[in-house]
This record gives C-alpha cells, structure tokens and sequence, in this order.
C-alpha cells in the first residue's frame, strides 16, 4: 500500500473527514486530498503528527506493506459528541478541587479549639491573650482563604469547560477524544485503554486521567454496557506512572524539604526573638504561622493525587510536621511566661538588698523562676558596687553548692557570678543550715555576661 492509501484508511478508521483531519494538523482539506492521492508527502514534522493522531509508527505509515486484515476490520464501537453547560461543568470539576482544599480543616479548627479552651481554662496574660488572638485569626484565615481559591479554581474550571465541546470515539483497544472551541478544534487526544488511570464515577460523570490531563464523560450519553462503563470495574484504582512536570516535581521535592526544615525555622525564630525580649516560650507562637509551609505541601499532595501525580510524601511529610510544629506552638499555653515581679521585690524585702531597676522581668511559671534582665548602662554601674558589698558571694562556694536550686546545680558554678543564698527559715545569708531537714531558700545569681538576675525561691532536703 502507499503512503495515501494508509492515510486514507487511518483516516476513515478514526472517523475523520480530510478536512477535520487537516484542521488537527493546521493544514487545509486540499494537503490532505494531495496526501491520499500520493501527488505529494507528508512533512517529517507532519508525519509525527499523524502518528500521534493515528496511534500507529512512522514505518507503519511509510513502508509498503499490506495493513492486516484485523487492522482493517477495525471501525469505531461508539461515538458521542457534548459540552457542558456551566452549572454542569462546576459540578464536574468541584469534587477533584475540593478534596484539597479542605482535608486541612481537622488542623486549623484543632489550633483555633485549643487556643480558646487554654484562654479559658488557663492563665488570662497579655502573653495568653496575644497567643489566642494570633490562632484565632490565623486558623480561620487560612480556612477561608483555601475556600475562596478553591471556589475561584472551580469557577475558572467550569467556564472553560462549558465554552468547549467535545467529541469521542472509541474503538476496541482506544479511543480518540477531540475537542473544539467555537467550531475550531483545539486538541487531539489519541488514549490507548491501558493508559487510562484513576477512574472515578458519580451518578452523572465517569473522570479518568490520561498523559496527566482529567476527562469527564456525561454518563446519561453512554449506551447500555459501553466500554467506558467497563473501565470502572477493570479500573477503579489503578494509579500507573504519569508523565512527569519538571517545574511539579522540583516543587514538590523544594516543600517536601522545606517542610521538615519548618521545625529548623521556627526554632531559629524562636532563637532570635528570644534575644530581644528575653522569653522562650511565649515566643513559640512563630510555630503556627511556619505551619503554613508543611500545610501548603499537604494541600499540594492532596491536589498532585487528585490529578493522576504522585504526592504522597508531601502528605506525609506535611502532616506530620503541622502536627509537630502545632505541638511546639502550644508550649507559651502550656508554659506560660509573665511580668509577675512578685519575687524581685520579695528578694529585696527579705534579704534586705537592693537590686537595680529592671528592664525586663520575665516569670517562667512551668519552674517558678524569675529572669530580671537589666539595661547595659544599669549592670556596669551595678557591678561596680559588687566588688566591695560582701553581701554578695563570688561566685559559688564548693562548701555552697548544696544550696543551688535543684535545676540549676550543674550550671550555677560556671554561669553565676555573684549569688545570694538566703535561708527563709532562718533568716540568715550565704551560711549553711543548722539543722538537718527541709530548708526554705530565696537565691539571687547575678549573671554577668548577660546582664541579668535569675531569682528562685524553693525548697531542699538539707544533710549535715
């Protein structure tokens, strides 16, 4: 056979007319005629292009040989032509976008929960009430706004949909799916049935995916026992490898990345907040808004699955670092830190010292210590006096060390410089206990390098 005669009869066999043929390859009617009748040849450019449209190889198209008598016997099973109107079309597209957008929810309505349960049942500070307002407006935020993109996806789905329409014909072993705006046709699909992945049916659409591109088909057009209608049993889970996006899978490997780097992120953040206001945990809330980034990837997962790609580690890796980061994010509720200076002054009234003014006091309530931070100017004039007030300890005595605050024994020798041990049940300083048992004590540890008094009040089990 020539090289017309396999294009004509391909040509038949997809059930296309020279002309719409010569519209798939932007050609004219008259090409294709010239074609069928070997007056001239196609394009090496043209002829990939036939081979795609005709499903067939070059050298199918290009040698000499007979097409098989069981090629020839095949003629289209079923044909069908449609569109969609718009209140159609959103609802075949709404349940793909839909999944997500809002599997995040069980997160973001959990943050905002326990934020206003611990404002209720826990401690009402500035800290407190500056953490419920952050989840509060952040969780519904973020809710909202995954809505909105996703009613705004949907809508642009559907109006493209309902401006195109589109026509299908199958055969034994695949199936060509043409679709045209306005008359003019647009693309040319030709879908082997092996290629066919992740079928989905609903009582008025059957979805399917091929060469990563979603298609629905109006189920109530289908004949009695179509073969489309054979792919949801043969089909109804099948997830075969997808041709891959480049720019898909660099982002999903960047926030499959940067979703375990969140932690490292908001820890650094913590670091650096910690430094000018001098808390640790009431500066865990920067938890919360870093969670956006493994959110963001578990959105991404959920929408690369939905479309026929692979994105469960982005699911996974999303899911367990929300969890994660919202855990450490809930520390400043659990953990609270005030500006309770009841014992800075009480130090001061007890032993009778007085200590510079502050310019920040922050009380830990989870240990019970006090942080009195001093301005740069207050603690070198301040150290100045230290030197000749011998209320003061130099550092900790090894005679001493029995009387260091039960948390800070390991580290008060090295990180203190002067200290004050006074016994509340005695009321003496810087002398052991004459006696055996539990002894109260109120210390002051003046560290140096930071600028800053540590002052803890607690009970030890004293041994002579």
């Amino acid at each position: 056979m020539t090289i017309g005669e396999k294009i004509q009869f391909y040509r038949k066999r997809s059930g296309l007319s020279q002309e719409e043929l010569g519209n798939k390859l932007l050609i004219s009617r008259q090409t294709v005629s010239l074609w069928e009748m070997d007056k001239t040849v196609p394009t090496v450019d043209n002829l990939i292009r036939l081979k795609e449209i005709f499903n067939v190889s070059v050298d199918e198209l290009l040698n000499s040989e007979e097409i098989s008598q069981e090629t020839k016997s095949e003629v289209p099973k079923e044909s069908y032509s449609f569109s969609f109107d718009k209140k159609e079309a959103k609802s075949a597209v709404s349940p793909a976008i839909k999944r997500g957008f809002y599997i995040p929810m069980p997160f973001m309505i959990f943050g905002a929960l326990h934020s206003l349960i611990t404002f209720v049942a826990g401690e009402g500070s500035s800290d407190v009430a500056i953490y419920l307002l952050i989840s509060l407006l952040v969780y519904p935020t973020m809710f909202i706004a995954s809505l909105i993109v996703s009613q705004r996806v949907i809508k642009n789905l559907a109006n493209n949909m309902s401006t195109k329409e589109y026509h299908y014909t199958l055969f034994d072993k695949a199936m060509n799916v043409d679709i045209y705006r306005n008359d003019t046709l647009v693309r040319t699909y030709f879908i082997d049935y092996g290629a066919i992945e992740n079928v989905k049916a609903s009582n008025n659409f059957i979805s399917f995916y091929f060469d990563s591109q979603r298609f629905v088909i109006k189920r109530n057009i289908l004949i009695n026992n179509s073969i489309i209608e054979t792919f949801i049993d043969t089909k109804p889970r099948k997830s075969s490898k997808l041709k891959k996006s480049p720019v898909l899978s660099i982002l999903s490997l960047v926030l499959f990345i940067a979703s375990f780097a969140s932690i490292v992120i908001a820890l650094i953040l913590v670091a650096v907040l910690s430094q000018i206001n001098h808390a640790t945990f009431s500066n865990m809330w920067v938890f919360y808004p870093v969670a956006i980034i493994p959110i963001f990837s578990f959105i991404f997962g959920i929408v690369m699955l939905a479309s026929g790609h692979k994105g469960i580690k982005n699911i996974i890796a999303g899911a367990i670092m929300t969890f994660f980061l919202c855990i450490y994010g809930m520390f400043g509720f659990f953990f609270p830190e005030t500006d309770d200076d009841t014992y800075y002054l009480k130090a001061q009234e007890l032993t009778g010292v007085e200590l510079p003014e502050y310019s920040r006091v922050v009380y830990t309530v989870l240990t019970e210590e006090t942080h009195v931070y001093l301005g740069k100017n207050v603690a070198d004039t301040f150290e100045e006096g230290l030197e000749n007030d011998t209320r003061w300890l130099k550092g900790v005595p090894t005679s001493m060390q029995g009387l260091l605050p039960p948390n800070h024994a390991i580290s008060a020798g090295t990180t203190y410089d002067y200290c004050i041990f006074y016994n509340i049940n005695d009321g003496t300083s810087n002398t052991l206990p004459s006696k055996d048992g539990t002894q109260n004590f109120i210390s002051i540890l003046y560290d140096g390098d930071n600028d800053r008094f540590l002052i803890v009040e607690y009970e030890i089990e004293y041994t002579k």
